[in-house]
Formats: C-alpha cells, sequence, structure tokens
C-alpha cells in the first residue's frame, strides 16, 4: 500500500479488507478481544 487512503494503489489489499468487514466484523460481537482475533485468524485461514 503507497498512498493512505487512495484505494486505487491497492486493490486487492482494499478488496480484502472490504470483505472481511462485510462478511466477519460487522454486526457481531465478540467476547473479547483474543476471541475476535482468533474469529479472524479463522476467516483469513479459509479463504
Amino acid at each position: 500500500m503507497r498512498r493512505i487512503g487512495n484505494p486505487y494503489d491497492n486493490p486487492k489489499a482494499e478488496g480484502f479488507m472490504k470483505t472481511l468487514k462485510q462478511k466477519e466484523v460487522q454486526g457481531l460481537t465478540h467476547k473479547d478481544a483474543a476471541n475476535a482475533r482468533k474469529r479472524i485468524r479463522a476467516f483469513i485461514d479459509t479463504i
């Protein structure tokens, strides 16, 4: 990623972050930060 806030610099990274937010993070509640990290790590491993 080169320039902050420019989605056209790195579309793959921006696309991944969008998918992560939409499918795993947004709207969910986690017990604590450790649980959130565990779920996000599992999500990334399955992609």
